[in-house]
């Protein structure tokens, strides 16, 4: 199965039991990634260079990397 379908798969059943949920769906490498490739501009007045959250998340990913 290619990507696009399963996350189209995934989106169907999620949805169907939270019909009021919004959910956004971006195509990235990786959740630090996706914050930038969303187009995301960071917190409300308080910072809105993305590519700090974006390398701060991909910190926290590899960390989590190492301890698993």
């Amino acid at each position: 199965m290619v990507p696009h379908q399963l996350a189209a798969e995934f989106v169907h059943a999620f949805l169907a039991d939270r019909p009021q949920t919004r959910l956004g769906l971006v195509a990235a490498v990786s959740g630090a990634d996706a914050l930038t490739a969303a187009g995301w501009a960071g917190p409300c007045n308080y910072d809105t260079d993305t590519a700090k959250f974006s390398a701060d998340a991909r910190d926290w990913e590899f960390r989590s990397v190492l301890v698993s």
